[in-house]
């Protein structure tokens, strides 16, 4: 372990994970695992270290380095957020939305019925010019919607019997992965079992509040910055709320229909 008299000190606290950020120093250490991630974003040089990849959680598996790829965002401009997002035809929208929300599920339901996918958990927009990219094939599924989808189960690499998940590894058999598109809309799922899915507007307020918190929280230590940009962010792009039917070819199906009105502005 590099650092050993900083770990030594971090180890102190095994229960938390300590970030500090010092100007152009940036460094995290998560007990978890024994993980140290640390970048000096003015020389533009980074290095992380697990203690032992074969303990590693499952949500390092499923999305690595994230502090890493945070800071490295930040460094250009660029926002790392906790969301989904799917689109077609080079347009798309975020997918935000607490845990349980359908976040998640609806996602992957757009990649199984012809829709581009960027991400599941984390993906990078560019607020200046409104694009979003692609940064993991990985993706946390619950145990009930793995049953629901099936396809997906010759995907699986990990599993989290205690919480009742699994990391999926996606690749191009099970759809179009994208690297990017341009964002036209911010989508909160509301899980409604309608005979169709429909939408509504969302304030801007409303969309900051949707995912502003869950993203300041798997970002320690970038509270004011993401605050400040995911509020430009959501002024600029029109969100809504999304009631989710029980078809998830329908689910997939009205949001293509959706992103349409989209196509030539």
């Amino acid at each position: 372990m590099p650092c050993p008299d900083i770990v030594a000190d971090l180890e102190r606290f095994p229960d938390k994970i300590s970030v500090v950020n010092a100007g152009s120093l940036h460094l995290q250490y998560n007990p978890e695992g024994k993980i140290l991630s640390c970048i000096d974003t003015d020389l533009g040089e980074a290095y992380y270290h697990a203690a032992d990849v074969g303990q590693l959680p499952d949500y390092e598996i499923c999305t690595p380095m994230r502090m890493l790829f945070n800071w490295s965002c930040a460094m250009h401009g660029v926002l790392m957020v906790h969301a989904a997002a799917v689109g077609k035809h080079g347009i798309g929208a975020l997918i935000v939305g607490k845990s349980g929300a359908g976040k998640s599920t609806t996602a992957l339901q757009c990649l199984l019925n012809g829709l581009d996918y960027l991400g599941d958990d984390y993906v990078a927009v560019n607020s200046d010019d409104g694009t979003v990219h692609h940064l993991y094939r990985g993706c946390k599924v619950m145990d009930d919607a793995l049953e629901r989808l099936p396809v997906l189960a010759p995907h699986v690499i990990m599993h989290n019997r205690p919480n009742r998940k699994s990391v999926v590894i996606l690749d191009d058999t099970l759809g179009a992965l994208v690297p990017s598109f341009r964002l036209v809309a911010i989508i909160r799922p509301r899980v409604a079992k309608a005979a169709g899915s429909n939408f509504s507007p969302l304030s801007p307020r409303q969309a900051v509040a949707e995912f502003a918190a869950s993203t300041i929280l798997q970002m320690p230590g970038t509270g004011s910055y993401m605050l400040r940009e995911l509020s430009k962010l959501c002024a600029r792009v029109s969100a809504f709320e999304m009631s989710l039917s029980t078809e998830p070819a329908e689910i997939a199906q009205a949001l293509d229909d959706f992103l349409q009105q989209y196509s030539t502005t």
